[in-house]
């Protein structure tokens, strides 16, 4: 069972997202996004493929879906791989499209109705990444992988 995400990006008066089936944790989908969706223009071409499989560094191009991933090697305490997997690209699904909500509030409610733990959104005013919290708001997703990162820390060095 995978840990599901939806990543969406902010228009003028609506948000346009997609769902991801796998690794949409903090530690894993949050730092890609963080590290190498940076950009509106990025963002934009991630979230018109429709909805992922798995997130990887690059959009990249057709593949087979089910073939083990190229995997890069980065900083993060992930692996990460290479290419996204897309269920429309990859799997000539239908029905996979983006979808477009007229608030924040009906982008959560349709993706929590798909199961998705994690929610993040991108900024293309601002040029930052936020995840839902646990306190119920949008908290910049920089914030919260540092909060991670001095957690994990903590927890070596006791």
């Amino acid at each position: 069972m995978g840990t599901r995400s939806a990543i969406g990006i902010i228009g003028n008066e609506s948000v346009r997202g997609i769902y991801c089936h796998w690794d949409g944790y903090i530690e894993h989908n949050g730092q890609i996004l963080n590290r190498f969706y940076p950009t509106a223009n990025l963002v934009n071409a991630l979230i018109e493929q429709g909805d992922l499989s798995a997130l990887g560094a690059e959009i990249g191009t057709k593949h087979q879906f089910g073939v083990k991933p190229e995997y890069i090697e980065t900083d993060l305490t992930t692996s990460v791989a290479k290419e996204c997997t897309f269920y429309g690209r990859d799997r000539d699904e239908t029905g996979i499209e983006a979808k477009e909500f007229e608030s924040k509030e009906e982008f959560l409610d349709y993706f929590d109705g798909c199961g998705c733990e994690y929610f993040y959104l991108f900024d293309p005013m601002q040029g930052t990444w936020s995840v839902l919290g646990h306190n119920g708001f949008f908290n910049p997703l920089t914030a919260v992988i540092a909060e991670i990162e001095q957690k994990r820390k903590v927890e070596s060095n006791v």
